[in-house]
Formats: structure tokens, C-alpha cells, sequence
């Protein structure tokens, strides 16, 4: 018989795991950003707001110094074909896991205009030559690849959805590199982490089944199909990674719904006090982006605010772990504009705790805060 938790238990467990009850100290963000599976990095702005909501001090920058500085950081394409940020250590891993899925459709969607799988790779292989004498912007390693491979290359290269540059970054053997100037470059993996050498990459199987554990104890209870959604990959892989790692699983009941969840984390969802605590959430922040079951987060008939057209993802406020509204910030002047639009009920009796979820915002803005709040959204 499965074992059953409340609605509030379950998001109570994903907030701790989070950070967004107990924040961390800026100099553990890389076990923060491994601890969450990731963040997606499509928006650097919202990225850093993502990481400043669960660090009790990160600083404007931070986030950059540990892509191009310390390198305990990577940024490249991952779950759902998506940048993500993670940390160095686990590209070998996640690439295992999620690559070959995303090389299936990346070769689907370049073979519609007309580039068979040898050409991609030979293209891709080229990227990699190219790259071994250190980081190239975009352009810069357009010119190279074209160079040897003809110039035919050079529209796939400078493709802003990663075209055949994505292929090597799959296989983890490139990433993104420093900016220069504004411009993305390229980096190649062996290279750029030399001083510290990535583990080595796992068999495909074995790495699923390690990232539906790290899933799980981030975003537990779930679904077998909420993790193949999260992470991009098809159904019966992620039914096989749920299979190998069915010994260390337990069926949970979440307000009647089926999931599941890691066998040692029961415990813990069983004692675990309701969460009271207001968050500001920016746009494609993990915690809404992989929960798997959206009517844990927010009720249905406000779903379409926050999962919006073209994949859009809103900026979410929570109260107590549940989606209440969403919001926007402007610079303007000397204040930051935080304005609030709430799904139902007014949000006034919160307005103190709004002020204190504010402020990781307007330290990396490095400005006060000013609030707004609207009234309900239609």
C-alpha cells in the first residue's frame, strides 16, 4: 500500500530542498546548483536572480566568476535541449544521461533542411578541432569551422538555437566559455577543466538512473513521466532509470494522486513542519520548471499565468510554497520597481514578508526596493 503525504508536507520537502527556507552561504553555489539539478541560464539576469533567492549573500558577478574563474561552474545545453547552468563536475553525468536524447532530435530537426548525420558530425568533429587552441567567440569559430569544412558550415554555426555547435556540447565535449565583449565563445571541455579533469562519463542507464535519484531529492514526491518531461528524454528511458532504481523507491500518494519518491526521504516527508515563507521566484525558475505535478504549485485555472505560450515561464510569488500571483521588475531611477500581480486574494496582510523576499533583488541591483501590488489578476 502506498504511503501518503499532504499536499503541504510534499511542497514543504521541495522548499528545504530548494534553499528557499534555509538559504546558503554564496561560497557553497555550486553544491546549491548540483543540489537543484541546474538552472536554467537562457536569461542571465533571471539565472542570477534564481541563485540570489536561495544564497543569503551572492553579489552581482559571483555567478560569472565561478563560469570563468574558479570553472566550478558550466553552462551548457541540457534538459529540454535548454542552457542550463550546473556544476562542472557533473557535465560527464548529465551529458550521459540527456545527450543522446537531444542528439536524436537535434539530428531530426537539422535533417528537415536537409544535412545528413554525416555531415553534422563531421561538421561537429570540426568544431572540436577548432577549438583546440582555447576559447572562440562565435564568429571566431565560425571562420575555423568553415575553413575546414567549406562555408556551407557557417549558417549552422552561427545558429542562435546552437546548431551544429549543440552536437559537441551534447557529447560534453564543448561548453560555453567566458564572454567576450558581449559575445558568447566556445570552450573545449578537456581543456577548459584540465586543472581540475571532469569525472569520466557513465554509461547512458547508469547515469539516468543517478539523475531520477538526484530528480527525486529535489523535487519528490514526482512522476516518472513529470522527470522524462523535466529532463527531455522519452518515456520508456526514464521508465528504465524508475526500473533500475526501484529498489530505493516508494510509492507516495499525494493528495490522491500517484507519485514517487526516494525511499530514504520518507522520513523526512512524514515530519516535516508546513513551510511559512514568501519567495520571488524569476522567470524559468527551476522549482516551477520541475515540479510534476503543476497542481501541487498553483491551481488550475491560474496555471496559463505562469506556463505561458512559446514555453514562457513566468516570474512566480510564493507563499508557502504555492504560487500566489506573479511579477516584474523595473529599474527605474534610483529604486527597483517590484510590481506584484496576485492570482486571487489580496497579498497585503504579506506585505512585510514581500519586502524581505525582495531584497536578494535589490542587492544584485544594487538598489532599494519599491512594491506594488495589483489588483487580482482577471
Amino acid at each position: 500500500m502506498a504511503e501518503a503525504v499532504t499536499i503541504k508536507q510534499a511542497v514543504a520537502f521541495r522548499l528545504r530542498r530548494h534553499h528557499l527556507i534555509d538559504p546558503v552561504s554564496a561560497d557553497q553555489l555550486p553544491a546549491m546548483i548540483g543540489d537543484i539539478c541546474g538552472l536554467q541560464a537562457q536569461i542571465p539576469s533571471a539565472t542570477e536572480q534564481a541563485a540570489s533567492v536561495r544564497t543569503t549573500n551572492l553579489q552581482s558577478g559571483t555567478l560569472t566568476k565561478a563560469l570563468e574563474t574558479s570553472r566550478t561552474l558550466a553552462r551548457t545545453w541540457l534538459m529540454r535541449g535548454t542552457v542550463h547552468i550546473i556544476p562542472s563536475a557533473d557535465l560527464p553525468l548529465y551529458s550521459a544521461a540527456i545527450g543522446p536524447a537531444g542528439l536524436r532530435e537535434l539530428h531530426r530537426w537539422l535533417g528537415t533542411y536537409g544535412l545528413t548525420p554525416d555531415q553534422i558530425t563531421r561538421a561537429s568533429d570540426a568544431v572540436c578541432k577548432a577549438l583546440e587552441t582555447g576559447p572562440l567567440t562565435r564568429k571566431d569559430l565560425a571562420d575555423r569551422v568553415v575553413a575546414l569544412v567549406g562555408d556551407q558550415a557557417r549558417a549552422w554555426i552561427d545558429h542562435g538555437w546552437g546548431g551544429i555547435v549543440k552536437q559537441a556540447a551534447l557529447e560534453g565535449a564543448i561548453c560555453f566559455g567566458p564572454t567576450k565583449d558581449r559575445d558568447i565563445s566556445f570552450v573545449r571541455t578537456d581543456t577548459w577543466f584540465k586543472a581540475s579533469p571532469l569525472p569520466k562519463r557513465p554509461p547512458g542507464p547508469e547515469a539516468r538512473r543517478c539523475l531520477l535519484d538526484r530528480y527525486l531529492r529535489a523535487y519528490g514526491p514526482a512522476t516518472i513521466q513529470g522527470f522524462a518531461r523535466w529532463a527531455g528524454i522519452p518515456s520508456g528511458e526514464a521508465k528504465q532509470a524508475g526500473h533500475d532504481l526501484a529498489d530505493d523507491l516508494i510509492d507516495i500518494t499525494v493528495y490522491d494522486r500517484p507519485t514517487i519518491a526516494r525511499r530514504e526521504d520518507l522520513d523526512d516527508l512524514a515530519t516535516i513542519a508546513p513551510a511559512s515563507r514568501v519567495s520571488l521566484l524569476p522567470a524559468f525558475d527551476p522549482y516551477v520548471l520541475g515540479c510534476s505535478v503543476k497542481s501541487h504549485l498553483v491551481d488550475e485555472p491560474h496555471q496559463t499565468l505562469i506556463y505561458r505560450k512559446a514555453g514562457w515561464v513566468a516570474a512566480t510569488i510564493l507563499i508557502d510554497g504555492r504560487a500566489a500571483g506573479t511579477w516584474e521588475a523595473k529599474p527605474r531611477g534610483k529604486r527597483l520597481n517590484i510590481t506584484i500581480t496576485p492570482f486571487a486574494s489580496s497579498l497585503a496582510k504579506h506585505a512585510t514578508d514581500i519586502e524581505t523576499a525582495a531584497a536578494p533583488l535589490g542587492r544584485l541591483h544594487g538598489l532599494p526596493t519599491a512594491i506594488q501590488i495589483n489588483a487580482a489578476a482577471a
